[in-house]
């Protein structure tokens, strides 16, 4: 006879496959961009093609390829040159669209190669011309290019640093944006007069265009003081090359330049939207889940912070509504997003996803009715892991007392949760997913 927790992981296996649908990089852009003859329609807004003498697409991030395909199909021809950055190798087929491999999470040679050849591809750009951008998750690694006298390798081991260091995605975009001469709005400043639409797909808190892929073509509203102030908290100027903290404490000083603002008039001719984010991955699942017959509740979106206090603070929730559950009540799945930040201090494998729920089995130890939890990244990869996520039921802890020898906080102390579910068999994966909307958590009740 099938388990309860058992159906339970069925029914989630199906509603992952359906929010994974919805928030595909090509199904978001066909379901927000329409075109009528010479009309292109993107939600309310109506462009005029015929405005701009020449379309140029430019498409950084782990989703860009699936927007740019989506796009393509709207536009075709009409489109005159692009240059597409993302995570994977492809081979261009038209001289006039060239795809390109960046670095991730931490950038590297071909970010480096990428960027160089993104700030020769805008000086095509002319002021009657029509840019328009697609930015997803990742784009922040995928381009790097550093102002004169910071040297890459100084700037990329920042970036591990930072992105190891328990940083939460607004601060450490921060710091990006003032050690670069294209980020936190200076390529759009590179490319006025001419108008930029852009189209993205938010990987970040509160979905601020701003710190999406670091802002390339948005105005930027920290400053040197803010990226300094993160650097003092999560690390000592003994990390950090002399090139960078002497560069960052110029700008602080009005000796360089600062980044764009939001108001600034650069920005007057330029159109955003947001065409997916971490609530449609949880409005997605909700109405799966609903169709399912499950009493649905996003209790949480945008949900950020240290994954520690995150498993104590979701902990009590489940051990509450355990507790308070009749028998005869309607099944019940609870939903909930965001991205929790992690401290590295060991040397194993895993992510956010999969330490947040190593965390949870602990807190909920005791609990004895039936329950199912699992959570996922939506890019498909959790950390420095292959795994998407994991899950845990009320059988996991006595499984893993029976077939593990280490004890679970070994595996929290070197960061190695990846390690510890796939040897109980409670990794999952999914392979890249091509989009990225933060995570997504399930609790099934």
């Amino acid at each position: 006879m099938t388990s309860l927790s058992q159906k339970f992981k069925e029914h989630f296996e199906l509603i992952l496959k359906s929010t994974l649908s919805t928030v595909d990089s090509e199904q978001l852009l066909n379901k927000a961009v329409k075109v009528n003859g010479k009309k292109l329609s993107i939600e309310s807004k109506i462009i005029e093609l015929s405005d701009y003498k020449k379309i140029f697409v430019i498409g950084v991030g782990k989703g860009s390829i699936g927007l740019f395909n989506g796009l393509f199909k709207i536009l075709g021809n009409k489109i005159n040159y692009g240059l597409i950055i993302s995570g994977k190798e492809k081979k261009s087929w038209k001289k006039n669209i060239v795809f390109l491999k960046g670095d991730h999470p931490v950038p590297k040679e071909n970010s480096k190669n990428a960027a160089l050849k993104l700030k020769k591809f805008v000086k095509k750009i002319n002021k009657d011309d029509l840019l328009i951008s697609l930015i997803t998750g990742g784009a922040s690694a995928m381009v790097i290019s550093p102002p004169k006298n910071i040297k890459y390798d100084n700037l990329s081991k920042l970036n591990s640093l930072l992105i190891n260091s328990g940083a939460s995605i607004n601060e450490i975009n921060c710091v990006r944006k003032h050690l670069s001469t294209i980020k936190g709005g200076r390529l759009a400043r590179t490319i006025f007069p001419a108008t930029i639409v852009t189209l993205y797909i938010s990987d970040v808190i509160d979905s601020d265009s701003g710190t999406i892929g670091s802002g390339l073509f948005a105005g930027d509203s920290s400053s040197f003081a803010d990226a300094i102030t993160v650097l003092k908290k999560f690390s000592s100027e003994d990390n950090i090359g002399t090139d960078i903290i002497r560069f960052l404490k110029k700008g602080s000083e009005g000796k360089i330049e600062e980044t764009p603002k939001p108001d600034d008039p650069i920005f007057k001719n330029n159109l955003s939207f947001i065409i997916g984010e971490n609530l449609t991955a949880l409005k997605a699942a909700k109405k799966r889940a609903e169709e399912l017959g499950y009493m649905s509740k996003i209790i949480g979106t945008d949900e950020y912070g240290d994954v520690k206090k995150a498993a104590k603070k979701y902990g009590k929730i489940i051990k509450s509504e355990l507790k308070n559950l009749n028998s005869y009540d309607r099944r019940r799945l609870l939903l909930f997003g965001g991205e929790f930040t992690v401290s590295i201090t060991g040397k194993g494998r895993g992510g956010r996803v999969q330490e947040f729920l190593l965390l949870l089995l602990l807190e909920l130890k005791d609990a004895c009715r039936p329950f199912f939890i699992a959570g996922f990244g939506t890019d498909g990869r959790d950390g420095n892991s292959d795994a998407a996520g994991a899950w845990i039921d009320e059988k996991t802890f006595e499984k893993c007392e029976k077939k593990l020898s280490v004890p679970i906080v070994n595996y929290l102390a070197n960061n190695d949760s990846n390690t510890f579910f796939k040897k109980i068999d409670q990794a999952i994966q999914t392979g890249s997913t091509g989009t990225n909307v933060m995570d997504v958590f399930f609790i099934f009740l």
